[in-house]
């Protein structure tokens, strides 16, 4: 429980001093959907289902996408909760394809 609350302190900080140049960098590239969707197939699907709504966690990835993708980008950078921090994994790009793929949901 420690660590949850400590893993939840961090990602408000985090979230609160806006957003790092990572995400911004992210935020200000055009997605391709469809290039998106077999980047969500093998890095999202697992946990937040195929349709961004029906996973065991956070239910309305696809909703998020679209009401605020500055805080989804943020989570996919840094991690939180029980995700991992895709940084280093995918790149500025793949993010934002799979952006416009959730959004596409």
């Amino acid at each position: 429980m420690p660590r949850l609350v400590l893993a939840l302190s961090l990602l408000t900080l985090a979230m609160s001093c806006g957003p790092s140049p990572e995400v911004e960098a992210i935020n200000a590239l055009t997605g391709v959907a469809a290039t998106g969707q077999p980047l969500y197939a093998t890095n999202c699907q697992t946990c937040h289902g195929a349709d961004g709504k029906s996973g065991t966690t956070m239910r309305n990835v696809a909703a998020t996408a679209k009401s605020n993708p500055t805080r989804l980008i943020s989570i996919v950078v840094i991690g939180g909760f029980s995700m991992p921090s895709f940084s280093g994994r995918l790149s500025n790009q793949e993010v934002a394809d799979i952006l416009a793929h959730a959004k596409s949901l």
